[in-house]
């Protein structure tokens, strides 16, 4: 049968995953000319594939920059669980990460990573399974703590990080990204191949507190972000540059509860602060970002 369902979904060492997508493209070359009688002809031109794949959980197994070997199982030919399947395959890398935490609509922790082929991307029967635990972490067992460069919370009612106390912020989104540089020489061909850039990130915090004397900060200012999954396991970014104040409406007709967007963006270096960093959960001690020897 060729016809299949998308619940036999799998990517190779992905945890919990909830979709995954796949792009082929190439770059045709068209022409026209004194003897093509006026129509239009074409040939065969290089090849690139992207992809991505959607995830519960708080952090990524490959982040922008990093080189992953790819097999994307698609479903099995007898439509019988763990038989032989479709499965796509092929060396990529790690474009853009994309984290969402949202306590307002209880959404579970989740992520989406997207990639591009660092050269060809092939095709072969197989099985790949997740027999992982799912990893579906609730953000009712979460909090959001914002420092300053003392590392005193910052926010309303705020004390001190020795007190416990966190932000009060309804969702966060973060996008980790690297430029996509491609190239394609005589020895890649037909296939474009990869290479990462410098890292970036930028993000929006929501908050239902419009003062900036409650939120403890102010656009210009350089703070510390920890973004905690439970008692244990956070992810820390230092510096965080917050760069404006967004959407603030105040809506008589509805009475709508005023909110308003922090975005925020990565600033690795501040002058007399020293080097940032970004910490991933589960490695307090060890930043991912900057990496030794970088």
């Amino acid at each position: 049968m060729s016809v299949h369902s998308g619940k036999f979904g799998v990517v190779n060492g992905v945890s919990t995953v909830r979709n995954w997508t796949l792009e082929q493209v190439s770059a045709s070359q068209a022409f026209v000319a004194s003897n093509t009688r006026g129509g239009t002809g074409r040939r065969k031109g290089v090849k690139d594939w992207t992809g991505s794949y959607s995830c519960y959980g708080s952090t990524p197994p490959a982040m922008p920059g990093e080189l992953f070997n790819f097999e994307g199982y698609t479903a099995p030919e007898d439509d019988q669980w763990g038989s032989d399947g479709l499965t796509y395959y092929g060396q990529a890398l790690v474009t853009q990460v994309a984290l969402n935490l949202n306590f307002e609509s209880s959404e579970i922790w989740n992520f989406q990573t997207s990639f591009g082929g660092d050269g060809a991307l092939a095709r072969k029967s197989d099985v790949i399974a997740d027999a992982t635990d799912p990893r579906a972490y609730s953000p009712l067992d979460s909090k959001i703590v914002i420092l300053d460069p003392d590392r005193s919370v910052l926010g309303s009612g705020s004390l001190s990080a020795s007190a416990g106390e966190e932000s009060c912020i309804t969702s966060a989104a973060l996008t980790l990204s690297v430029p996509d540089n491609t190239y394609v020489n005589s020895c890649t061909t037909p296939w474009t191949g990869r290479r990462a850039g410098p890292l970036d990130w930028t993000g929006t915090l929501n908050s239902q507190h419009i003062d900036p004397d409650d939120l403890g900060f102010e656009i210009g200012d350089d703070v510390i972000l920890q973004l905690w999954v439970d008692d244990v396991n956070y992810w820390e970014f230092k510096w965080v540059h917050i760069k404006d104040f967004t959407g603030l409406t105040i809506d008589r007709e509805t009475g709508a509860i005023l909110s308003m967007g922090i975005a925020i963006e990565m600033n690795g270096f501040v002058d007399g602060l020293g080097d940032g960093h970004i910490k991933l959960p589960g490695t307090p001690g060890t930043p991912w970002w900057p990496a030794s020897g970088s």
